[in-house]
């Protein structure tokens, strides 16, 4: 019968908002006070032992005080429960906040978000449904029916693409399912059950597989399984889940990974607990958008400190600021400094690991302070003719009265050093000393004798060093030949050049008279 206008206590029914297997929502006001909220109804004939009624009275009312200690952000409140009967009727009620925003699924279609949703956009809900249901287990409460129909949102004012979820219906399966009889105890929602649940042996990790079933929807259009009820079992029993990158190519074999550890079919094959699954998501996620990146620095930065400019790909600049006192192998994260997770998303996290490089950097700078010009150059020891693209050049010798220019490097094709998605990206770098201001000095010249000088200051001769050794080579293949020479002549006038056939033992002077 309509229930519109009726009277729970002193809660008046005033419209119906939502009905399932579970239950109806009605839209109810608190004649006292004049609140609206919203109230939960359980039917006795949705039960399917009528005559326990009063063993289902009492585990109603177990279940309700249970619901009411969890005390979490993400989970929806409940401020009463109680029982009424109308007509003949024995109504189990909840009393809960209403939030007009409505469930996830209703506040995606409303907003035009189309499904599948980009990862980072799922992210985030399945860090507040993880962390709801984190507080449920640690209370010894399942939830036992998670899908987007029972997440109620709560908009914020500061980022209304982001709401908050608030998780509700917990319990009701489990109240349910208690008094009913064998045939009928497996209560939830097919789509979203795993196969213990079906078995009617729902855990901890059976809220962790229907959230992962959940977030598998958000990502991809559609649940892993599909088909009638019974289909659906079947598949949770025996089917592997196709990888989610299969149906959106979009998606890594990261998220793959842990979306299908999420979906095993033995509960102890699954993460440890709901957090663990949704902090492997993150980082599968993140590893999206992240830049990784090896900064190379000299002894005298790690110790005093430095600041860099780092040019990313696609010309993005950013500052590092590098701690004084930093040691080798540390990896500075800085959020925000990454890559896009999506054209136009939120930026993810550069990974910059420290590599300190005491000897190269000790010979390169000899003043202490001067900082190093990028993270991995290397001294340019070759004539100047040859051109080497990231590579630190010497500076030029002096001519007549000129002041020595100090060194310089050539950033116009520097190697790379940051990698994203396991490609080369191209990075290069400025610097800032912390500490020492640097002065134009000549750095890392070979020092030239002053008996390859010319007598001509500050022009340099050829060293005589190669037709020394050109010499040395010639007179070596002169004795070469002539000992060849010397031994042929020797070999022809010996016995041994001719035929011979002789007995053994024969001495060797008596060896010639066998030759012919």
């Amino acid at each position: 019968m309509p229930l519109e206008g009726q009277h729970l206590g002193h809660y008046r029914l005033l419209r119906l908002l939502g009905s399932g297997g579970m239950g109806e929502v009605y839209l109810a006001e608190d004649a006292r006070i004049g609140q609206h909220v919203a109230i939960k109804l359980i039917r006795a004939e949705g039960i399917a032992n009528p005559q326990s009624a009063g063993e289902a009275a009492r585990l109603f009312e177990r279940e309700a005080k249970a619901i009411a200690r969890l005390d979490h952000p993400n989970i929806l409140p409940l401020y009463a429960y109680g029982e009424e009967t109308l007509g003949e009727t024995l109504l189990s009620y909840l009393v809960m906040p209403y939030r007009k925003e409505g469930t996830l699924a209703s506040w995606l279609r409303s907003r035009g978000k189309a499904i599948p949703l980009l990862s980072a956009e799922v992210s985030p809900l399945l860090q507040q449904a993880a962390a709801a249901l984190q507080h449920a287990h640690q209370q010894h409460v399942l939830h036992q029916d998670i899908k987007p129909t029972n997440f109620l949102i709560r908009e914020r004012e500061d980022s209304p693409d982001r709401p908050d979820l608030l998780l509700s219906d917990f319990g009701i399966a489990k109240l349910m399912s208690a008094t009913a009889s064998a045939s009928q105890s497996v209560r939830g929602t097919p789509t979203y059950m795993p196969p213990e649940q079906w078995d009617g042996y729902p855990v901890a990790a059976s809220d962790q597989y229907a959230l992962a079933i959940m977030v598998y929807e958000l990502l991809v259009g559609r649940p892993p399984f599909v088909g009638n009820p019974g289909q659906v079992m079947r598949q949770h029993y025996l089917t592997s889940p196709p990888a989610p990158s299969e149906l959106a190519r979009q998606l890594s074999s990261a998220i793959d990974a842990v979306l299908l550890r999420a979906l095993a079919k033995q509960p102890d094959e699954r993460f440890a607990d709901v957090l663990a699954f949704a902090r492997a998501f993150e980082e599968a996620m993140q590893s999206e958008g992240d830049l990784q990146a090896t900064l190379a620095i000299s002894q005298a930065e790690a110790e005093n400190g430095t600041t860099r400019m780092l040019t990313l790909p696609g010309g993005r600049q950013v500052s590092v600021a590098v701690p004084a006192g930093v040691s080798d192998g540390t990896t500075l994260r800085l959020q925000g400094q990454g890559m896009p997770y999506y054209p136009g998303g939120p930026i993810g996290t550069l990974a910059l690991t420290i590599a300190i490089h005491a000897e190269a950097n000790a010979a390169r700078y000899p003043q202490e302070g001067i900082a190093p010009i990028v993270s991995t150059p290397r001294l340019n020891t070759r004539p100047s003719s040859i051109e080497n693209p990231g590579v630190l050049k010497t500076a030029s010798a002096p001519k007549g009265d000129q002041e020595p220019k100090p060194a310089t490097f050539d950033t116009s094709e520097s190697t790379p050093t940051v990698l994203a998605n396991a490609e080369t990206a191209l990075l290069r770098e400025e610097t800032t000393p912390v500490r020492h201001t640097p002065q134009p000095v000549e750095m890392a010249r070979p020092a030239i004798p002053p008996a390859w000088r010319s007598e001509e200051a500050g022009k340099p001769v050829k060293s005589a060093k190669p037709a020394i050794l050109r010499l040395l080579v010639l007179v070596a293949l002169v004795v070469l030949v002539i000992a060849a020479l010397v031994g042929g002549i020797y070999w022809l006038t010996s016995p041994h050049s001719r035929g011979c056939a002789y007995p053994a033992g024969t001495p060797p002077s008596a060896v010639s008279q066998y030759c012919q």
